[in-house]
């Protein structure tokens, strides 16, 4: 059975460094802060209000 040969585009080989650190960073208390609240924000206008409602109540 013959194999295809399949080329795949190279990666470049040297990341830019400051992207790479920039990548690994975390985030500052400011920014983690704004994070959660627009993750939280997002999360109200998708969820189910009144389920919300039920699960808080108990």
């Amino acid at each position: 059975m013959d194999m295809p040969v399949e080329r795949v585009p190279e990666a470049p080989m040297n990341p830019d460094l400051d992207d790479v650190m920039a990548a690994l960073s975390p985030l500052d208390p400011q920014e983690s802060l704004d994070l959660h609240r627009a993750i939280n924000e997002r999360r109200a206008s998708i969820e189910n209000a009144e389920l919300l409602r039920r699960l808080r109540s108990l």
